[in-house]
């Protein structure tokens, strides 16, 4: 099975690996005049002169023995006798041709031509030798005059056929080879050609026809059971594929292609051992067989094998750094592996190498920036493979994915709307995925009538399940919603999500203990799941169970050293246990990796408060301040008052932060001074680029570098695109 890249929104980093699996057929030299035979016989004819004959034929004898220097010396000695005899050049051509020295060959079939202008025989030996130089068009020309004076002379077509094929000129070649096997309906190697060319044109059936006439003729034509068994595999009969490349490997067991071609055909039945050992073998036999290495790794790569897998397209590289498949695959393959810097490198190469299949590469690149959650770049990637092919749906819907992470719904919509139109049945995952934008807005009802049109076009479909359940949860509905996970279960029993969900129901008062075992199945299921691990942990948190809350979120942070939610959730459980510096330092890491929530630099600014650090309470209060946040009814509602506060902690608060805390009805208003130190702090110490701290400060980046000079500060290179997505 050839999977295809999908782009996950529980997790990315499962997008499947897009491969090129090839089944290969011949090489097209294969098709080719370069056996001798088909250059004529030589020229046996009686001179006349004894001596002369007598070493013609002592020439022709050493020539079919394959001493070609010494049937060159005879020939030498026929022509000092008999300067004009053209069956002399014509036989020392032939050997000249066999032994590769083309240019004498070409020298003497040409004067033979002159001193007989109707001699076929020498214009088949010239149309022969530029056919091997690839000089197809004076090749053919003097296979024309061959045939004129020649017409039953059934080589000379077969020669002319494979000349026109090399030219792609399919229609004459077939021509050609039906003449040759007309008149010589007992040549193996014409059915062969013929096959082969047939099998160029997609006629499947008659090159099987072909393939089956030759080794009639031929029973130990190993090459044409390796034509027949492609094209079975071109027809996807795998089968007698298989058997046809055994019979191929049992009469040339040292013939690297044939392995390779039948490990594809182990492929395409997706039996990747068979494959593997097949290719293993093509590699011993031909160490540089870039191409073995190329589906060498892919069938380690469908077999989740990535570690192996990327190896082989390194070495393909290596071997051909202009491989564009490789690059591809490879690619794909650091996606699977959550290397996605890597990918997208890969990527941006294959894009640099080939226009032709570019569509690829920037839907590739498009996956691996999603998975790394840049989602600006991968709204471009999509949007670069819908200019060039508008119809291509999964584009679409991986756009309309990036969309809805942007928090843009109605282009996100819009995206999935149109996948939908484009693919109507099967279209099941953009209803899913358009459910899910519309729950992301808040359009709960729209979203179910989405999970409801997915769940109608693919009952099996467990993820709509899923998503249905999340809905009906938020809408209070929690029957329907445990019913829909149960579903969802029923359905993919090896899915963690549907139990995860289901036990965020019921991390209420009283049902804390079947929750945990709903997150604990969760993590039997997938061990590497962080979201089990940080549900656990809340629930474990709920229950006062602090150490035991820790654990689960160290471990999700050790399987997703990126997620936001276990570092403040720990946060919050150092905090319960008054271990304010490790509390701060887990939502100083949450606020590094998403600087853009508001209400995270209250919580640590409210932490500051307990460990009576004023300065930099003030400091982050004052950032929550400046991006929405109700500072003060935040605070009120979580200890009633300054005054119960100020008792908690055991001391009073300083003015400035009682300040802040000060119910209000106008905004608070802070001096632009103040906003940029603040914006300079947050840049100095790591945690703001420049580009977001100067959102914060309030001011144009420009004028903020301009300003950095005068607290000892300077200017970083930032991304465009960080800036675009500060959102402050």
């Amino acid at each position: 099975m050839m999977l295809q890249s999908n782009l996950n929104r529980s997790a990315p980093n499962a997008a499947s690996i897009l491969l090129n699996r090839y089944i290969s057929s011949h090489n097209r030299n294969d098709v080719g005049v370069n056996d001798p035979k088909y250059i004529s016989t030589f020229n046996k004819d009686n001179i006349g002169v004894s001596e002369a004959s007598i070493y013609n034929y002592r020439g022709v004898d050493c020539c079919e023995k394959g001493k070609f220097d010494e049937g060159i010396e005879h020939f030498n000695k026929v022509i000092a006798l008999v300067p004009k005899f053209a069956g002399a050049y014509y036989n020392r051509g032939i050997a000249y041709a066999r032994k590769g020295d083309f240019d004498n060959a070409i020298k003497d079939f040409s004067r033979a031509i002159q001193l007989k202008p109707d001699y076929a025989n020498a214009y088949n030996g010239l149309g022969f030798i530029y056919a091997n130089t690839d000089d197809f068009d004076n090749a053919i020309e003097n296979f024309d005059k061959a045939v004129q004076l020649n017409p039953d002379e059934a080589k000379t077509y077969y020669n002319r056929g494979t000349a026109y094929f090399n030219t792609d000129d399919f229609d004459n070649a077939l021509e050609d080879y039906n003449r040759a096997v007309k008149l010589d309906p007992n040549d193996a190697r014409t059915y062969y050609n013929r096959g082969f060319t047939y099998a160029n044109t997609d006629d499947f059936d008659n090159a099987i026809k072909d393939y089956t006439s030759a080794v009639k003729l031929k029973p130990d034509y190993a090459e044409a059971y390796n034509g027949r068994g492609a094209n079975y595999a071109n027809k996807h009969d795998f089968d007698n594929a298989i058997k046809d490349y055994n019979m191929a490997i049992q009469l040339k067991p040292e013939c690297a292609g044939f392995y390779y071609n039948r490990g594809a055909a182990y492929a395409a039945k997706d039996d990747f051992d068979n494959a593997i050992e097949d290719y293993n073998r093509a590699i011993q036999l031909q160490p540089n067989y870039a191409e073995v290495y190329n589906n060498r790794g892919t069938a380690y790569a469908n077999k989740s094998d990535f570690d192996n897998a990327i190896p082989d397209f390194n070495k393909v590289i290596q071997l051909q750094p202009d491989y564009v498949n490789a690059y591809h695959n490879r690619g794909t393959a650091y996606i699977n592996k959550g290397e996605y810097n890597q990918a997208i490198k890969d990527f941006s190469k294959a894009i640099d190498l080939d226009f032709d299949h570019i569509v690829l590469a920037y839907r590739g690149r498009g996956v691996a920036y999603y998975a790394e959650d840049r989602f600006y770049r991968a709204v471009d990637d999509f949007s670069k493979v819908i200019n060039l092919t508008p119809d291509n749906p999964f584009a679409y819907f991986g756009r309309g994915q990036a969309y809805r992470n942007l928090l843009v719904f109605e282009k996100a919509i819009q995206d999935f709307s149109t996948a939908i139109r484009l693919k109507p049945d099967e279209a099941a995952g953009a209803y899913t995925e358009r459910g899910i934008t519309y729950h992301s807005k808040g359009d709960i009802d729209k979203a179910i009538e989405d999970y409801n049109a997915a769940i109608a076009l693919d009952p099996e479909f467990a993820e709509a399940y899923m998503y249905r359940g999340q809905a009906y949860r938020d809408k209070g509905e929690v029957d329907k919603a445990i019913a829909d996970y149960n579903e969802a279960i029923q359905r993919e029993p090896e899915r963690a999500e549907p139990y995860t969900y289901r036990g965020l129901i019921y991390n209420e008062p009283g049902e804390m203990d079947k929750a945990i075992e709903d997150h604990k199945k969760a993590i039997e299921v997938d061990p590497e799941f962080a979201e089990a691990y940080l549900n656990r942990g809340q629930a474990y948190y709920a229950k006062n169970e602090m150490d035991t809350a820790i654990a689960d979120y160290d471990k999700a942070i050790q399987l997703n050293p990126k997620f936001v939610e276990a570092y403040t959730h720990r946060g919050n459980a150092y905090r319960a246990m008054a271990e304010l510096d490790s509390a701060i330092a887990d939502y100083t890491e949450a606020l590094k990796l998403k600087p853009k929530v508001a209400e995270s630099y209250y919580t640590r600014g409210e932490t500051w408060l307990l460990a009576k650090e004023w300065e930099e309470a003030k400091t982050d209060l004052t950032a929550a301040v400046l991006q929405g946040v109700d500072v003060a009814a935040a605070f009120h509602n979580a200890y009633g008052s300054i005054a119960a506060f100020e008792q908690e902690i055991g001391v009073r608060l300083p003015k400035e932060i009682v300040e802040l805390l000060i119910p209000r009805s106008e905004p608070f208003e802070i001096d632009k001074g103040t906003r940029i130190a603040l914006g300079m702090k947050y840049y100095g110490s790591g945690e703001l680029s420049s580009g977001l701290a100067s959102k914060l400060a309030g001011v144009p980046r420009e004028e903020f570098w301009h300003l950095m000079g005068d607290y000892g500060l300077s200017p970083l290179y930032v991304d465009e695109e960080e800036l675009v997505n500060s959102g402050f």
